[in-house]
């Protein structure tokens, strides 16, 4: 009894003497944060979603106080009041109906990354969405989901980190300012004939938006009409007119 009285005795002691040594060395070694480098990671969001290219915030923290990074980077906070910003919001250019003929019938790896490497993906359209949710999968804020076979995003969660616009192998999601209600929900700049055969709601580039439009805003480049945000007043005009439905109105 007494030898298991001494044991823990031993154990007790050998237990407070480790724990003195390691809370003397935390102090004593401890890194020293530099003030600085704790203004600019208390100033961040701290989602970590790496939009800015940087491992997470402490990795854009860092680069910044090393004045390697412009605190512009991060596009989560605004630079002022350091608050969310949601000046602009994510659009998918493709209406591609559910159902719609594919080009062929794709087994492989279900991602758009995928798809993309065998003939352009199966989408009938080489423009249009392939569907397979690559853009929900990477959002950190679970902004994306899919509504008939395509992206459909949550302006309440998207915080415009952009990673959705970065992985899309068709370029076909794109920002645009929030008070821009109508858009061409097309990125086909096949001509007219073309383009039609593949989608029933593509642009055919017939150039009846641009006459109808009383503000001057839309043009037509590489057969697809173009709208200039500064000088639309969403009106809709252009939507009323255009034959395939491809302009829509938010």
């Amino acid at each position: 009894m007494q030898t298991v009285f001494t044991a823990i005795l031993l154990l007790g002691g050998l237990g407070l003497a480790f724990g003195l040594v390691l809370g003397y060395a935390s102090k004593k070694f401890a890194v020293k944060i530099d003030p600085k480098l704790k203004s600019i990671i208390d100033s961040l969001p701290g989602s970590n979603c790496g939009a800015c290219g940087f491992t997470g915030c402490m990795g854009f923290a860092r680069a910044v106080a090393d004045a390697r990074t412009s605190p512009d980077g991060c596009v989560l906070m605004d630079k002022k009041e350091t608050k969310l910003v949601s000046k602009t919001f994510p659009i998918l250019l493709c209406q591609r109906a559910a159902g719609q003929q594919e080009k062929f019938h794709y087994t492989g790896v279900k991602t758009c990354k995928a798809a993309m490497l065998v003939n352009g993906g199966n989408n009938l359209c080489d423009y249009g969405c392939l569907g397979f949710g690559d853009c929900a999968k990477i959002c950190p804020f679970g902004a994306v989901s899919f509504k008939d076979g395509l992206p459909v995003f949550n302006e309440s969660l998207c915080k415009m980190c952009g990673k959705c616009i970065e992985i899309c192998p068709k370029n076909i999601i794109k920002l645009v300012p929030k008070n821009q209600k109508v858009y061409i929900a097309c990125n086909n700049k096949d001509k007219g004939k073309a383009a039609r055969s593949v989608c029933k709601v593509a642009c055919i580039g017939c150039g009846i938006c641009v006459k109808a439009c009383p503000a001057g805003a839309i043009t037509l480049e590489d057969n697809l009409a173009i709208i200039d945000a500064k000088k639309c007043t969403n009106c809709g005009e252009c939507v009323k007119k255009c034959p395939t439905k491809a302009i829509v109105k938010q």
